[in-house]
């Protein structure tokens, strides 16, 4: 036994230069077998993105491709999280000039412009995206900010599924957002600016704009793709009670295109061809018996849109015009419905400064809330001197300034009133300064 594992040993010794040679020679034949398939692959093509690919904030939000109308091309994946969060402090200065003679009136003026002043968590997403098959993702998203801001209802962001029915038609169905304007349509984690500015609120309240459930269909005709894409989508609406549901409550489609390498360019209208009704309580002044009537909650309307955005190296340019019928349920005093219109344009440099990029940014946007009559303009010019200096890190210091028309009516109630007691008061010019850190990961 002792004679055989001596000439094993002996063996092993004598072989084992020879097969460490073996394995050296194997490794340099396989790393040579990678390099030429390496260079025969073909090359990746460039991203499409009008964001870097290596931006985590690029998945936070909505997808961005179907406002630049890009391939929406599924994968297959078991999921995945990413969150995002907001943290800001904002002091806001009223133009003493456009207050109210009133004392009491004047200290409402100031408590709803200063209402969001101080530190606060603006925006705190938790976003999962899932491709059980390569014909189906999935996408959700909850902002757990709305909870603390008294928003329950507006805390659910998106919970929607794509479903790729062909390689040019896609249909989307769920809690999405609706097909109108350039504001919504974007990223909020890709916005450069602090807030997206009054349109965006006066359009959500008209029931233009914003999320809702629904269903979209999204085609791209042309032979190439990625040129233009149709979105036809249909809406609940913002009803209130089931009785006045309908699948034509609200009605919207956009068109976006891509003549052109850097430029894209996009149109779209939506449509409430009936008004939103809902049973409100009613009580007998003379008796104190209890009622309920209809009551109109939003009127029947119409809006459009058209938007242009550039993009050239590290410069972006966005600009939008909307117009539309107001859907107030109170008439004007003429009898006739109420029209807006409003225009904005955005520009937004990137400098790469050694590791840090820099995203300054400027903003020009006018809202006239009464197009047929004067005394119902904002005007608004936001700076903002942003930097990242790490992926998915963005911090920036934003200055807006909003000049208002005489005795405009504020669009935000009175901070310390609520329900049948909201008070609306006149809103004064203001200057507000923003200090915001945001974060993904």
């Amino acid at each position: 036994m002792l004679a055989r594992f001596s000439l094993s040993f002996a063996l092993v010794i004598a072989l084992s230069p020879n097969v460490a040679h073996a394995k050296k020679k194997l490794k340099a034949k396989r790393a040579e077998v990678q390099q030429v398939q390496a260079r025969s692959a073909p090359a990746a093509k460039p991203s499409e993105t009008a964001y870097a690919p290596n931006d985590l904030a690029m998945s936070l939000d909505d997808d961005p491709r179907p406002a630049y109308g890009q391939d929406l091309i599924a994968g297959k994946s078991n999921g995945s999280m990413r969150m995002l969060v907001q943290a800001r402090y904002r002091s806001t200065f009223v133009r003493e000039s456009g207050l109210s003679s009133s004392s009491i009136v004047a200290e409402q003026q100031k408590g709803t412009l200063q209402n969001n002043d101080g530190f606060d968590i603006q925006r705190a997403f938790l976003r999962y995206v899932a491709s059980p098959t390569k014909q189906i993702d999935a996408k959700f998203l909850v902002d757990f900010a709305e909870l603390k801001h008294n928003n329950v209802s507006q805390s659910f962001k998106l919970a929607y599924v794509e479903s790729h029915i062909t390689k040019r038609l896609q249909i989307d169905f769920g809690l999405l957002k609706r097909t109108y304007s350039l504001l919504e349509l974007l990223p909020i984690a890709q916005h450069e600016l602090a807030d997206l500015g009054p349109t965006d609120d006066f359009i959500k309240n008209q029931g233009y704009a914003g999320r809702d459930i629904g269903a979209v269909i999204r085609y791209q005709p042309l032979p190439m793709r990625r040129m233009m894409t149709v979105s036809v989508g249909a809406y609940r609406g913002d009803i209130d009670e089931g009785f006045d549901a309908s699948p034509l409550k609200l009605l919207g489609v956009r068109i976006e295109a891509r003549p052109v390498k850097h430029l894209r360019l996009g149109a779209n209208a939506v449509w409430r061809p009936y008004a939103n009704v809902e049973m409100q309580k009613t009580v007998d002044d003379n008796t104190g018996g209890i009622g309920y009537q209809k009551n109109v909650t939003k009127r029947k309307g119409a809006a459009a849109g058209t938007d242009v955005t550039l993009t050239y190296q590290h410069l972006e340019v966005r600009g939008e015009l909307l117009l539309g019928q107001r859907t107030d349920p109170i008439q004007p005093l003429n009898g006739s419905q109420g029209s807006f219109w409003s225009a904005w344009l955005l520009v937004s440099p990137k400098i790469p400064v050694g590791k840090w990029l820099l995203v300054p940014a400027a903003k020009a946007e006018i809202l006239d809330t009464d197009a047929l009559n004067s005394g119902g303009r904002r005007r608004v010019l936001s700076g903002v001197l942003g930097v990242m200096p790490a992926s998915g890190l963005r911090i920036i210091a934003d200055v807006t300034h909003t000049w208002t028309d005489v005795a405009l009516t504020s669009m935000q109630s009175v901070p310390w009133t609520s329900g049948a007691s909201k008070i609306y008061v006149p809103e004064p010019s203001a200057t507000s300064v923003t200090l915001q850190s945001q974060l993904v990961f």
